[in-house]
């Protein structure tokens, strides 16, 4: 049992007072029945068991109150002309200060003994507790459960100490306050007074405890967090304490603790309040351990999504490439009869379901090598190439899209790189085409190079109507599609799926480059990526 409250230091004082006092009269009076046969030594004697027994029983404060009871005693009734400076009452008052040392000596090693025996009982008392608390959260699966049972036990446990209410709101993902736990004595569900959840809000900002009074109404503004109470409900007897759960340098949520303004609980130096801490750090350690266990299964559930994506993505585009290559087959031989046969109409056709399909085709790989590159399955085979010689390979494959529109800014001095061709002029090539997409026909597209830091930057610009300043740090995510313009008259119908330019990212990645997007001074989108030069 902890006496840890003012009330409860009060009444043991005046209960010692009254006892130290009752004692010391009675043994008076019994001493004076018998005063004619005893000695000064002797009376002096019969008052040392009564100050012994209560130094064992009650303590120092005890002990040497009845100590100077009985030396006024003494001095009053037993010593004739206490006053006179003579040396037999010398000798009585050294007696009457020896028995006050005794007392002294005696009540301070009990009353020590007394506390290390209380303070022991306590700590055992707490870690039994304790064990109770852990066992039964060890049985509970459900982390709301479990938070709802150290609320129960907090105002089971401390409610002799001004417990009155206790509720658990934690800061959820979505920036608000939720109610996760709650034991009120009475029964009833708590309900925050206006702008208690602002506090909430404010108590986790500071990490310090908010303790709300009975006032008018909340005004933040001027630093006085306080509440009116409505009436009837809590009375100006109570407190509402608002205390911030935390671990390490982030606020997980807050103890909404309603007490008697007796209550000791938050006063940090009693040993009741350390006591409360301990459960608090209970209920921290859970509340970190339920979104731990949720951030572990967004993720895992993320990767198992993402493994379930990339497994199917490969396996259907492995399955449409063998009936594309046959169309993009039958397409091109039907195409050359008909030309050969001078049928117009079915050149047209057969030339638009080879084009289709050749687009088509285009796309599968594009997934196919969106699912390397996010399975790590990627291989490069590199070797030394010249730069300049692929740029101008790539330009002269294209085109037929192209129309003459780029315009080619390359030094003859540039060094060669160690790349797998194929692939650099995959992100070239992406390049281009999204230039031609995001752009009006009549848009020249230019290509530059140059050396710069050991680094060699390709750049595709275009002349268009450039990148919204939102988009510019998303557009090379996956499957990320920027706004459409209504003056674009594109060769390539329609937006694609979104992977071009995150393939770039992957494949010059893979290369250990950069590549990134910006709005050039002049007007329009300028694409770059770096390759390191060896």
């Amino acid at each position: 049992t902890f006496k840890l409250s003012n009330t409860d230091y009060r009444k043991q004082y005046l209960y010692d007072t009254s006892l130290s006092v009752a004692m010391a009269v009675a043994g008076t009076f019994i001493v004076s029945t018998l005063t004619l046969y005893l000695s000064f030594t002797h009376i002096l004697l019969l008052y040392i068991p009564i100050v012994l027994v209560l130094a064992v029983v009650r303590g120092l404060f005890a002990s040497l109150l009845a100590a100077l009871v009985a030396s006024a005693a003494i001095v009053a009734f037993f010593i004739p002309n206490p006053f006179n400076f003579t040396f037999s009452n010398g000798e009585k008052w050294l007696s009457l200060l020896l028995l006050l040392c005794i007392a002294g000596v005696v009540g301070g090693q009990t009353t020590k003994a007394r506390r290390l025996a209380t303070q022991a009982n306590r700590q055992a008392c707490e870690m039994q507790l304790l064990y109770q608390l852990v066992e039964e959260i060890g049985n509970i699966e459900s982390p709301e459960q479990q938070l709802q049972l150290i609320a129960e036990k907090i105002i089971h446990i401390f409610h002799r100490w001004g417990a009155i209410m206790c509720s658990f709101f934690i800061f959820t993902s979505e920036g608000e306050i939720a109610l996760r736990a709650d034991a009120p004595l009475s029964g009833d569900r708590p309900e925050l007074y206006p702008g208690e959840q602002s506090l909430m809000l404010l108590t986790m900002r500071d990490k310090k405890m908010q303790i709300l009074h009975d006032a008018q109404h909340v005004d933040i503004t001027s630093g006085n967090h306080y509440v009116r109470f409505p009436s009837g409900e809590l009375s100006e007897e109570h407190y509402i304490c608002l205390i911030p759960l935390f671990r390490g340098k982030s606020a997980i949520g807050v103890l909404r603790f309603v007490t008697t303004k007796e209550s000791s609980l938050i006063d940090k130096k009693d040993p009741a309040s350390k006591f409360f801490q301990v459960f608090l750090d209970q209920a921290m350690s859970v509340i970190e351990r339920t979104q731990l266990r949720a951030e572990k299964l967004r993720a895992e559930t993320w990767r198992e999504t993402d493994a379930l994506r990339a497994s199917l993505v490969h396996s259907v585009s492995h399955d449409l490439r063998t009936p594309l290559a046959t169309i993009m087959m039958a397409a091109s031989t039907l195409y050359q009869i008909c030309k050969d046969q001078g049928n117009s109409t079915m050149e047209s056709s057969a030339f638009k379901i080879e084009r289709e399909a050749t687009r088509l085709d285009h796309l599968v790989g594009n997934l196919l090598d969106m699912s390397q590159i996010e399975g790590n399955a990627l291989s490069i085979d590199t070797v030394v190439y010249p730069i300049d010689s692929l740029i101008y390979e790539t330009v002269e494959q294209m085109e037929s899209v192209l129309q003459n529109r780029v315009k080619l800014y390359i030094p003859e001095n540039l060094p060669p790189v160690e790349i797998e061709p194929t692939r650099i002029k995959q992100v070239l090539r992406n390049l281009l085409e999204n230039a031609i997409r995001h752009t009006p026909s009549a848009c020249p597209i230019e290509i530059r190079a140059h050396l710069e830091h050991e680094q060699l930057v390709v750049c595709v610009r275009d002349e268009g109507p450039g990148i919204a300043q939102s988009d510019i740090e998303h557009i090379f995510d996956k499957f990320y599609h920027v706004k459409k313009r209504k003056d674009n008259t594109s060769q390539f119908p329609g937006s694609g799926l979104g992977l071009g330019l995150a393939i770039c990212r992957g494949l010059i990645e893979a290369h250990h480059g950069r590549i990134w997007a910006d709005n050039h001074s002049e007007g329009g989108a300028i694409f770059s990526f770096s390759l390191p030069v060896k």
